[in-house]
């Protein structure tokens, strides 16, 4: 998708920061990857698993 870490936060409600650092920790996860405005999801059940606990 192509949005900012700011968009992403107005669209969830959290502050931008919040969001790097979620970002930063599903990237060392290895379940996305960040680029500039990008993000590809690279393991959608690790994600769809932690949406659910």
């Amino acid at each position: 998708m192509d949005c900012t870490h700011e968009d992403v936060g107005k669209a969830v409600g959290v502050s931008r920061v919040t969001v790097s650092r979620t970002l930063n920790k599903f990237s060392q996860y290895q379940w996305i990857n960040t680029k500039y405005k990008k993000i590809l999801v690279l393991n959608k059940n690790a994600l769809l698993k932690f949406l659910e606990t």
